[in-house]
């Protein structure tokens, strides 16, 4: 073994030495009205030596892999399929564009000779889609005299993502034939994309949350939409009973520039199909689609309740994207508060605005949990958080990585570090993490029990996203103590797509600020690699059964420092627990709060209060420099009210009913 590593060094130098100069690729879009140009230049890389060789040695051969400096090469394989270094583009083309052809002109390539090794992008070739790693298609290398792909590039139909037409078109650069040695690279060309015009078609404002997925998605966005101004619009569909409470999140949202309106399933209809139709019939001015209820209220698009069926996965997958396309993740930001009543809604309201109001101030941490394999304490499930911690660590953040090595190890670390990422990669069942199990063996991290940190959470496993099952472990900790949302699969996976689906999402999609659209684009970026064409059927499977169950609206670094709040009539349900701090409040149209309720306005320099003010024996507290009760205010009998302030300003007609409890204090 040591002889073989000294020979393998001796060839990687003589390899690197052949290596294109250390120069960035510069690949450019131009566009004119009827076409479009793709300038593309290979990337920088080297030949690295590969994990394959402790695995296989076939006919006195090693293995080298082809290491790319571009993070946009989709050298990430998928089960059956070599890891072939791609490079994927989405191309924005006029939503009228019929006709679209692609061809290649101006192409520069290199023959290259490589002996006594084999390339290793083409190991991972197992027919039955189930080894990863350790397939070798011995017989394509011994007798292949044509590269497993003959082709630079491949272009699909053109398709529609959010009211934008998109083809997608993948560069593939290197062509290696294995029997003779031969590798052949694109280093440089030109893709001519041509279309025809018909009709013409008025583009509607836009958001600057879709703006920048567009931006993120496609090669050099056309930016043909005017912006509408707002971050975002919102859409809360909801269970009848759950309306009412949802009006402080609501006003809430409405402050920090999300725009949003609530809906019931007595307008939608309650069925999926009605309520899918609803979302499809609104998605021109919708980018935030937010569902309030379990699967009762509801219901699943798809898959069986079980979610054992692997084919057929529990999902909400039918609302998000409205024509069954194997490409894109959804039409709009989708996501679920899977809450089975009110108490439930309630925790998940606190722990939202908790965490959105506070995560600007917040120390930018993210931990990673690479769980024990099954067969071995051999580490399998690093890759992934490798390639997440890289995105991390590129926005900023602290990273914490953690390896559990055996079953009955309490990674003492989790208990120890306050993150507002936590990434969990390893098996997973429906109702725990494997190796990490949060309910059977009381192996949970103490910020899970926290009341002020409630991070985000992926999970890339098995089943663990089955939000149908009330004992999954992603309801179990949302739905109580815990994170702020559940991003996982509700299907059996498999562990290189799993890999393949967290570096999408946590890596550069990381730039996004709001959670659904880092979850999109992630998603979109996965459903676009080149193995999704070839194999639709598993790229669609993964696409339905990772949900997002959360605010897809929240901010990755919070709604930031709020001057003034304005809110309207809102209704605070039995179990709110927030604090509002800022320099004015203003209630201008007065509150209702449900037993068992408690609101704080803390804002540093005046509090007005307007309307009719209702506590129901809940608790309202307010502190300022100046508190105004305008005329029209009214504390209700019943009402709990606390209020501290330098200067009270107590306007004519305002009101305290008999039967309140209210207490003015004079700082």
């Amino acid at each position: 073994m040591k002889k073989q590593f000294i020979c393998i060094a001796v060839l990687l130098s003589l390899l690197w030495g052949l290596a294109p100069s250390a120069v960035k690729a510069q690949n450019s879009i131009s566009y004119t009205a009827t076409s479009a140009v793709v300038t593309f230049n290979l990337a920088n890389f080297n030949f690295a030596a590969s994990e394959v060789n402790k695995i296989l040695d076939i006919s006195g051969k090693s293995f080298l892999k082809i290491a790319m400096d571009d993070d946009e090469y989709g050298i990430v394989a998928d089960e059956g399929y070599p890891a072939i270094p791609q490079l994927p583009l989405l191309i924005n083309i006029p939503p009228n564009a019929k006709n679209v052809s692609v061809s290649m002109r101006n192409a520069v390539t290199l023959d290259r000779q490589i002996s006594d090794v084999y390339i290793e992008p083409f190991v991972n070739i197992g027919k039955d889609g189930t080894v990863e790693g350790t397939a070798f298609n011995e017989n394509y290398y011994n007798t292949a005299t044509r590269p497993y792909i003959s082709s630079f590039y491949a272009a699909e139909e053109p398709f529609f993502l959010m009211d934008e037409q998109a083809l997608d078109l993948t560069i593939l650069p290197f062509q290696y034939v294995p029997t003779t040695g031969k590798l052949t690279l694109l280093q440089s060309a030109e893709f001519v994309i041509t279309w025809t015009l018909e009709g013409s078609v008025a583009k509607s404002p836009i958001s600057q949350a879709r703006a920048s997925f567009f931006e993120d998605v496609f090669m050099g966005y056309t930016d043909n939409a005017p912006k509408s101004g707002k971050k975002g619009k919102l859409l809360i569909i909801t269970a009848p009973q759950y309306e009412q409470g949802l009006s402080l999140f609501k006003q809430y949202k409405e402050n920090i520039g999300i725009e949003t309106s609530i809906v019931s399933t007595a307008t939608t209809g309650n069925t999926a199909n009605q309520i899918a139709a609803y979302i499809k019939d609104n998605a021109s001015k919708t980018d935030f689609v937010l569902l309030v209820g379990s699967i009762n209220d509801i219901p699943q698009t798809s898959g069986n309740i079980s979610g054992e069926e692997i084919n057929n996965p529990l999902t909400d997958y039918e609302y998000r994207c409205f024509q069954q396309k194997k490409k894109i993740y959804g039409d709009v930001f989708l996501g679920r508060w899977p809450v089975n009543n009110k108490s439930e809604l309630a925790i998940i309201i606190n722990k939202t605005l908790e965490t959105e109001i506070k995560l600007h101030a917040l120390p930018k941490k993210a931990l990673l949990l690479s769980g024990r394999d099954w067969a071995s304490n051999a580490n399998s499930f690093n890759r992934g958080n490798d390639h997440a911690k890289k995105g991390f660590i590129q926005q900023g953040y602290e990273c914490e990585a953690v390896y559990q090595k055996s079953w009955d190890e309490t990674v003492l670390p989790l208990s120890k570090s306050y993150p507002s990422w936590f990434i969990y990669s390893g098996h997973g069942h429906k109702d725990s993490l494997q190796y990490c199990p949060f309910d059977h063996h009381g192996i949970k991290p103490d910020f899970f029990k926290r009341n002020d940190i409630f991070p985000f959470f992926f999970a890339f496993t098995c089943q663990s996203g089955l939000y149908a099952n009330r004992g999954n472990m992603a309801l179990s900790i949302l739905n109580s103590k815990g994170p702020v949302s559940y991003f996982g699969s509700s299907v059996k996976s498999m562990n290189r797509s799993d890999e393949a689906i967290e570096k999408k999402i946590l890596g550069k999609s990381l730039d996004q600020e709001f959670l659904g659209t880092i979850i999109t684009v992630g998603m979109t970026k996965y459903g676009k690699r080149f193995w999704s064409a070839l194999n639709p059927t598993r790229t669609k499977r993964y696409l339905r059964a990772y949900n997002l169950m959360g605010d897809p609206s929240i901010q990755k670094q919070g709604g930031g420092t709020i001057s003034t709040y304005q809110f309207e009539s809102f209704t605070a349900v039995t179990g709110v627990n927030v604090i509002f701090n800022s320099n004015t409040i203003n209630i201008n149209q007065g509150l209702r709060m449900e037993s068992g309720a408690t609101l704080a306005f803390k804002p540093t320099n005046s509090l007005l209060l307007k309307g009719s003010i209702t506590t129901a024996k809940g608790r309202l507290s307010g502190e300022s420099k100046k508190i105004t009760l305008d005329g029209g205010a009214r504390i209700n009998s019943g009402s709990v009210v606390n209020l501290t302030a330098n200067e009270f300003d107590f306007k004519p007609g305002f009101t305290i009913e008999s039967g309140s409890d209210v207490t003015f204090k004079i700082k």
